[in-house]
């Protein structure tokens, strides 16, 4: 078991008086436990409790691939012929939770929490927000390997400065990038590349996979891939053939936004000042109400975690803190122009970005 990690979710289980987190499979369980097994809908996953005595239940299925990683953590298992809730009963029983205050975490069904509900009078109570706090400071290792991990992808974004052209589709944009990441050594990419107009959707409403890029076009690509477990986030966004004044005003605006927030980054720097910093360019320079997400969001063994880097954030950067800044500006149907990159602030309490790829505008012709 990650000994660090435990001691952490301990703290914060003893501090809010929580009895124990139920962590079903998970990258917070293959953190915990070296190892998260197959997803399916037969109930499974650990319960970590307050005082130790933490316990496993899976379906026979999963028994042999999930032992080997518990230690001396008790297995209970139920199969395909017994009813689960039959024995979280028991175990719950046993192990004093009857009653009792249970974490959960977003990643746990709903329907495996008010089927035990129903059956054992236990409090669930979310917990998503404390075990995000609980691995927020990452340790040399993990620094190093987020930096492995936006080392790839800024190799991989220059080969595909050399693949974009008019006639290629974003599906094949984005297969071509998840390819050398992979090639490179990245795990589990994603890549999600959206032309002009689907770009002006925050989170891209209807995008169109198919189009195939113009003559005269724009293409915002995000995608990162995982080193040891932990992500990188980068997005670029390029323009094809001609870019109008206005196109070259608002790139102009994102650039500055996203180097101004990354300039303020200190050791003790607040959350809400960094967002700031970047919102104020934005706002501005005209087009404050296109800026319609947070500045940036933590990073580690999950793509979102803590902190977030918005306006409603009041804590301080800390050594050993890795997050994104990716200021946007998005127009409904029109364009979306985003820049992001990952940060940390480093062993020795300094700002560090770690994706190196040039920002300045870049046109394809």
């Amino acid at each position: 078991m990650n000994t660090k990690y435990a001691e952490q979710i301990m703290k914060k289980l003893l501090g809010t008086g929580t009895d124990a987190v139920f962590i079903s499979p998970s990258n917070d369980l293959r953190l915990l436990l070296g190892f998260s097994p197959f997803v399916c809908e037969r109930f499974q996953g650990l319960f970590f409790t307050a005082d130790g005595r933490h316990f496993y239940i899976c379906n026979r299925l999963s028994a042999d691939e999930i032992r080997p990683h518990l230690g001396d953590i008790p297995l209970y298992v139920w199969s395909d012929c017994d009813r689960y809730l039959d024995l979280v009963e028991t175990a719950l029983t046993r192990h004093g939770l009857i009653n009792g205050r249970i974490g959960v975490l977003y990643h746990a069904p709903g329907s495996w929490l008010m089927e035990i509900a129903d059956r054992c009078p236990v409090t669930w109570v979310s917990f998503y927000k404390h075990m995000n706090e609980s691995r927020i400071i990452k340790n040399a290792q993990e620094l190093e390997n987020l930096r492995q991990a936006s080392q790839i992808t800024d190799r991989a974004w220059e080969d595909l400065l050399g693949y974009i052209r008019p006639g290629r589709s974003v599906s094949d944009i984005s297969d071509f990038l998840k390819g050398r990441m992979q090639e490179y050594g990245g795990r589990s990419m994603g890549c999600h590349a959206y032309e002009k107009k689907a770009a002006g959707y925050p989170h891209y409403v209807m995008p169109k996979i198919s189009h195939v890029m113009e003559e005269t076009d724009s293409l915002l690509v995000d995608f990162g891939c995982t080193v040891n477990g932990y992500y990188s986030d980068c997005t670029r966004t390029v323009f094809l053939g001609e870019v109008t004044d206005k196109e070259k005003e608002l790139y102009e605006l994102v650039r500055k936004a996203n180097l101004t927030a990354e300039e303020s980054l200190m050791l003790g720097a607040v959350c809400s000042d960094v967002d700031a910093a970047a919102r104020n360019v934005i706002e501005e320079g005209g087009y404050g109400e296109y800026f319609t997400t947070r500045l940036g969001h933590g990073i580690g063994i999950n793509g979102h975690e803590a902190p977030d880097i918005s306006a409603v954030n009041e804590i301080r950067l800390q050594r050993g803190m890795s997050f994104t800044i990716e200021p946007g500006i998005y127009i409904p149907g029109v364009i979306g122009i985003r820049i992001e990159d990952v940060c940390i602030i480093n062993e020795d309490g300094l700002p560090e970005v770690l994706n190196k790829t040039s920002k300045e505008l870049t046109v394809i012709s």
